[in-house]
């Protein structure tokens, strides 16, 4: 019922374990993306069950923590 994240050290070519977020998600895709300065967007669906709502997010501290952006769809 939540998002998992794993840090890599190495450009992506090991990963450390996986650990979960405070992000609810029902097992549903992701897609998080690095914007020019360094931040990440996260579109996901914050929720345990079912497809909406439809969230965009942002971290500026390395995936941590996520402040909420939009409601792109309800």
């Amino acid at each position: 019922g939540f998002i998992c994240m794993a840090e890599s050290k190495d450009d992506g070519i090991t990963f450390g374990p996986a650990t979960l977020t405070d992000l609810p998600n029902p097992s549903s895709g992701i897609d998080v993306v690095t914007l020019t300065d360094g931040s990440f967007v996260m579109l996901y669906n914050h929720t345990k069950v079912g497809r909406f709502p439809l969230n965009l997010s942002r971290s500026t501290d390395d995936g941590k923590t996520w402040k909420p952006l939009a409601t792109v769809e309800k």
